[in-house]
């Protein structure tokens, strides 16, 4: 035929088959693109390098391991460390922690005895016994019977080793009578003898509300 008109003519079963596998190609292409891109955006990205400045502040800390210079601030994690959850009450131990026994070689092969009590004890002993009876009849004013005792005292323990016979014998002197030559006598003991037991009581039995210097 001639003129305006033109006929389109069929394709061959062979430009077909090559449509086919050109489609084929640029599928297989776009899905190798899409896999690629799919691993590129799933790898681990490293962290951002830290600027020169922010490596040397770190660098320059005191103690710092040599990681530590490496690794972002804002990497660095900022919570506490978990606690330890105590143990429930039933399962403590009540146990008392015991000490640990003696080596045998430290331990004696002898029981323990006490000591001996000897003459020295028994006269520590009677001369405590004394002192309490020479305090009773103080507290009671009766002089006399303090003054007996106190010769007593004197007779069998003349050492005096606690300086009770003069502040007795004083406290018996004012109980009976305060005089002058006693009071000042009491005096004298009270600023001398600055250490003994009977000190207080010289003030209270001698001078009573007296104020002393």
């Amino acid at each position: 035929m001639d003129g305006e008109y033109s006929v389109t003519r069929a394709a061959s079963p062979l430009e077909r088959a090559a449509h086919r596998r050109h489609g084929l190609f640029l599928a297989a292409a776009a899905l190798g693109l899409g896999g690629l891109a799919f691993l590129l955006w799933s790898a681990p990205r490293e962290p951002p390098a830290l600027a020169v400045s922010e490596q040397r502040a770190l660098a320059a800390l005191p103690d710092a391991p040599a990681e530590a210079a490496r690794v972002p601030a804002q990497l660095v994690s900022t919570h506490e460390p978990a606690r330890p959850t105590p143990l429930p009450a039933d399962e403590l131990d009540d146990e008392p922690t015991r000490p640990a026994p003696l080596p045998a070689h430290e331990l004696d092969d002898e029981p323990r005895r006490p000591h001996p009590i000897t003459r020295e004890h028994l006269r520590i002993f009677e001369e405590n016994n004394r002192i309490a009876a020479l305090n009773g009849a103080m507290d009671q004013g009766d002089f006399a019977a303090l003054r007996r005792m106190n010769a007593e005292y004197r007779r069998d323990y003349p050492e005096d080793a606690h300086v009770l016979v003069e502040g007795y014998e004083l406290i018996a002197d004012c109980l009976e009578q305060r005089t002058a030559p006693v009071l000042a006598a009491a005096r004298i003991f009270w600023e001398r003898e600055r250490a003994s037991s009977l000190r207080r009581y010289v003030r209270r039995h001698c001078f009573g509300n007296e104020k002393t210097q």
